[in-house]
C-alpha cells in the first residue's frame, strides 16, 4: 500500500522527476499551453464582470466559460515552458512511461482541442486526450487501462483538480498506486 504524497509546488517541468513504468497525466490549459491575453487576471475580470450583472455564481461561471470558448475556437495557442516540457515529454518516452492528457474542457471541444494540441506541434493521438471536468474519477477510468502500471504523476496548474484527484486516490480501491501530485505555475 502506497501513501499519498502532499501536493507538490513546481514552476517547471524539469523540477518534475519521471519513473520508469509511469503513467503521466497532464493538464493542458495553464499546464501545458495557454492563449495570448488569458491569464488569471483575465479569469477574475470576466468572472466578476458576469457576476456584477447577474449576482448569480453559478451563472457567472457558465458565462466565463462560453467566453473562453468562444476566445480559444478562433484564437491559437501557444505552449508552455517550451523547451523544459518537449524534453519531459522525451523523458516520458524514454523511460517507458505512458502519457495522457486529461482536460476539464467540454467534450463538445475535442476536435478544437486536437487542433491546438497540432498547432503546438505536439504528437499527441486523439485516444491520449481524455476530456472530463471530475479529474479525479476519470484518472480512476484511465488508471483501468493501464493495469502494468502503479505508478502515477499528475500535473495541473488548478488546485480544485489537484484536490479530486487526491481525495479519489485516498479511498480504498485505489490504495495500490503511488501517486504523486503536483501544481504547477509557470513564471512569465
Amino acid at each position: 500500500m502506497y501513501s499519498i504524497l502532499m501536493i507538490q509546488q513546481v514552476n517547471s517541468f524539469n523540477q518534475i522527476p519521471v519513473t520508469l513504468n509511469t503513467l503521466v497525466v497532464l493538464d493542458i490549459d495553464e499546464t501545458i499551453m495557454a492563449f495570448p491575453g488569458v491569464n488569471k487576471t483575465w479569469w477574475r475580470e470576466t468572472y466578476g464582470k458576469h457576476f456584477d450583472s447577474t449576482n448569480d455564481k453559478t451563472a457567472a461561471e457558465n458565462l466565463t466559460l462560453q467566453e473562453w470558448r468562444e476566445y480559444v475556437e478562433v484564437n491559437k495557442p501557444y505552449l508552455l515552458d517550451e523547451k523544459k516540457l518537449k524534453k519531459f515529454l522525451e523523458e516520458i518516452e524514454s523511460k517507458s512511461s505512458q502519457l495522457v492528457l486529461l482536460t476539464a474542457r467540454d467534450p463538445v471541444m475535442t476536435e478544437i482541442t486536437h487542433l491546438h494540441l497540432s498547432h503546438c506541434e505536439l504528437a499527441i493521438t486523439p485516444d491520449q486526450v481524455v476530456h472530463d471536468e471530475n479529474k479525479g474519477e476519470a484518472l480512476a477510468r484511465i488508471i483501468r487501462s493501464y493495469p502494468e502500471i502503479s505508478k502515477i504523476i499528475f500535473v495541473d496548474d488548478f488546485e480544485k483538480n489537484l484536490l479530486s484527484v487526491k481525495a479519489r486516490f485516498a479511498q480504498d480501491d485505489m490504495n495500490n498506486f503511488d501517486l504523486k501530485l503536483y501544481q504547477i505555475t509557470h513564471r512569465n
